[in-house]
C-alpha cells in the first residue's frame, strides 16, 4: 500500500512538471525551427531516393528518359541515320542499323538507392532520423547519355531505338503510330528490354538491338503475323536466356513519361493482344 501511495504522489509531482517542461520547451522558437529543418531534410531525401529511382527502374525511369524533350534530343542522330531515305520501312531498318552498329553493350554498374527509412512520429507529423542504403545493378540512361557516350545495356539501347522510332513515325511521318517498350522475362529468372511495334493486319515487327534481333524476311526488314513472331523471337533466346515466360507492354506517354501497361502474360497472351 505504501508503494501505491508513493507511486501517486510522485506522480501527482511529475505530471505538473512534465507539463511545465513541454510548455517551455515546445513552444520555444528554436524548437519549431529545429522541427521545420527536420521536416525539409525528410522532405529532401524522400525527393533524392524518387530521382535515384528515374534512373534504376525502368518504368520510373519513362519520366527521365522518354519525354517529348528526350524524344526531340535524338533528332539528329535520326536524321544521319536514314539519310535520303524516304521509304518508312527501309528508314525503320536503317534507324536499328544505326543503334546496332554506333552503340557498344557495356553492362550497368552498382547504382545506389535508399531502402529503408527510420523515422519518428510527433503530433502526427513523420520525421525521419535516419536511412539505410542499398545498391542495385541497374542504371537506365537519358538516350542523349547514350549517343554521347556510343554505350548502353538493353534498356539504354531500346530507349534510344524507341526515340528514334518514335521521332521519325510523330516529326517526319506525321503519324504517331503505337509503339510499346517490351519488357520479357525470361525462365533462367533474367529479364530484357525491346520495342514492339504493331502493325495492320494483325502483325508485329520486333526491333531488339542489344538482342541482335529484328524481324525481317531474308535481309530486309517486315511485319509478320504477331503469333509466329513471338515463337520465332522466343526461339532466338532458347540457348542462351531460355524460354520468355512474360512480357509487358507499356504505353508511354510523351507528355510526361508517364504509362500504361497495356499487355501482360505469356507470348500467346501479348499475340492475341497484338492481333485484336
Amino acid at each position: 500500500m505504501k508503494l501505491s501511495a508513493d507511486y501517486v504522489a510522485l506522480q501527482n509531482q511529475y505530471d505538473p512538471l512534465n507539463q511545465m517542461v513541454g510548455n517551455h520547451v515546445y513552444n520555444t522558437i528554436s524548437y519549431t525551427n529545429m522541427r521545420q529543418h527536420y521536416y525539409q531534410l525528410t522532405l529532401n531525401v524522400r525527393t533524392l531516393n524518387a530521382t535515384l529511382w528515374k534512373y534504376c527502374d525502368e518504368r520510373v525511369s519513362f519520366s527521365n528518359t522518354l519525354t517529348t524533350s528526350e524524344i526531340m534530343s535524338v533528332e539528329s542522330a535520326m536524321r544521319e541515320a536514314i539519310g535520303s531515305t524516304t521509304n518508312p520501312w527501309s528508314c525503320y531498318q536503317k534507324i536499328h542499323e544505326y543503334v546496332t552498329s554506333n552503340i557498344q553493350y557495356v553492362y550497368d554498374t552498382d547504382f545506389s538507392y535508399i531502402s529503408y527509412y527510420m523515422y519518428v512520429d510527433v503530433n502526427g507529423v513523420r520525421y525521419l532520423t535516419g536511412f539505410e542504403q542499398d545498391k542495385i545493378n541497374n542504371h537506365v540512361q537519358k538516350s542523349e547519355f547514350t549517343m554521347q557516350y556510343k554505350q548502353g545495356d538493353c534498356d539504354d539501347q531500346a530507349a534510344l531505338e524507341y526515340a528514334m522510332l518514335r521521332y521519325y513515325n510523330k516529326y517526319i511521318l506525321s503519324t504517331d503510330y503505337n509503339l510499346y517498350i517490351a519488357e520479357l522475362k525470361f525462365s533462367d529468372g533474367t529479364s530484357h528490354i525491346c520495342v514492339f511495334m504493331p502493325v495492320s493486319g494483325e502483325k508485329v515487327t520486333i526491333f531488339d538491338p542489344s538482342g541482335n534481333y529484328l524481324t525481317k524476311n531474308g535481309s530486309s526488314i517486315a511485319s509478320k503475323d504477331a503469333y509466329p513472331e513471338m515463337e520465332s523471337y522466343n526461339s532466338h533466346w532458347l540457348s542462351t536466356d531460355g524460354s520468355i515466360t512474360n512480357i509487358k507492354l507499356y504505353s508511354i506517354n510523351l507528355q510526361d513519361g508517364s504509362y500504361q501497361t497495356v499487355a501482360q502474360g505469356t507470348r500467346l497472351n501479348v499475340a492475341a493482344f497484338l492481333s485484336g
